[in-house]
């Protein structure tokens, strides 16, 4: 009787630890197949429009303090005036429009500070959700034109302007929790 019950335990979780290997199989078959499905225009501009994005905490701290030099960016897709076709930069705004604790959706602060050399710091974006699963056109972070950014901030920092340069941005995974984006920032004397 003690055998028949030592062998029924085994063959009990036997057949579970496989159950749960096929599971995991299946884990790994669907994660495959998302990324080999093709996906519509109108999914992949779905997903984009759906990303949650923001700023590094320390960089929203600096933005707070009044003697900061900003400037406000969008990162919709694709904006009202159609200026963006794309996840990425779309447009800036003076500091002076907004408030940065009542920001709207998807306006983000950019501080603009000098490194020691005299080049200007990277604008970092932060991905505040897991894009493993989506496909990669869908958080594609892109400047479809170069933007100038002309404004009495930028002549502060003696600049005639900073330009942001037109291209698509590389995906970092090192940056925040779930990756973002370093785009770099040229002061034009």
């Amino acid at each position: 009787m003690k055998k028949i019950f030592i062998i029924s335990i085994v063959i009990f979780i036997s057949c579970n630890f496989i159950s749960c290997n096929n599971k995991d199989d299946e884990g790994q078959t669907n994660i495959a197949k998302n990324a080999e499905r093709q996906y519509s225009e109108e999914e992949i501009t779905f997903l984009a429009e759906s990303l949650k994005v923001g700023i590094p905490a320390e960089t929203l701290i600096k933005a707070k303090m009044p003697s900061t030099h900003i400037v406000i960016f969008t990162l919709f897709r694709k904006n009202k005036r159609g200026q963006c076709v794309k996840f990425g930069i779309c447009e800036w705004f003076p500091r002076q429009y907004y408030e940065i604790d009542n920001l709207p959706y998807r306006y983000v602060p950019c501080v603009l500070e000098k490194k020691e050399d005299g080049s200007l710091k990277p604008f970092i974006v932060e991905l505040k959700e897991d894009v493993s699963t989506l496909p990669e056109e869908a958080y594609q972070f892109e400047v479809t034109q170069d933007i100038n950014i002309d404004d009495s901030v930028v002549r502060d920092l003696e600049f005639q302007k900073i330009v942001i340069k037109q291209g698509i941005y590389p995906y970092n995974s090192k940056i925040g929790k779930y990756g973002g984006y370093e785009v770099p920032l040229y002061g034009i004397k």
